[in-house]
């Protein structure tokens, strides 16, 4: 049996919700892919490591979602600067709003009566 909090567990969700979290990182303006890998990693590890986010931005921008822009860094080579596209503040807007339904069914769920004790799951075990 898995239990929550297992290291796969954990990572298959955060593979789940990192478009949604970079998507959400860069509402808030453009941003150089080591800014928003260290948000990520402060927001509950959402990231595992920066250089999947280097792929990542790679496959949104080919998706229209993100664009960038060199920018000119005093410390080294330019940088790219990565900003939300039209296409990609409306995909925000409906993983929001996705998120904020399974949110809600999720909850639901968890306030009605346990999984342990319901009917169908009584009746599954008598049937043993």
């Amino acid at each position: 049996m898995v239990s929550w909090g297992q290291a796969g567990d954990r990572s298959s969700i955060r593979r789940a919700l990192v478009v949604f979290a970079v998507l959400a990182v860069l509402r808030k303006g453009p941003a150089h892919a080591y800014e928003m890998s260290r948000q990520l990693r402060e927001a509950h590890e959402l990231l595992a490591c920066e250089s999947d986010l280097y792929a990542l931005m790679g496959r949104l921008s080919r998706q229209g979602l993100v664009r960038h822009r060199w920018e000119l860094s005093p410390n080294g080579p330019p940088r790219k600067r990565y900003e939300l596209t039209p296409a990609g503040h409306e995909a925000l807007e409906q993983r929001h709003s996705t998120w904020k339904e399974l949110r809600a069914a999720l909850l639901e769920l968890l306030e009605t009566e346990s999984i342990a004790t319901s009917p169908a799951r009584s009746q599954r075990s008598g049937q043993r």
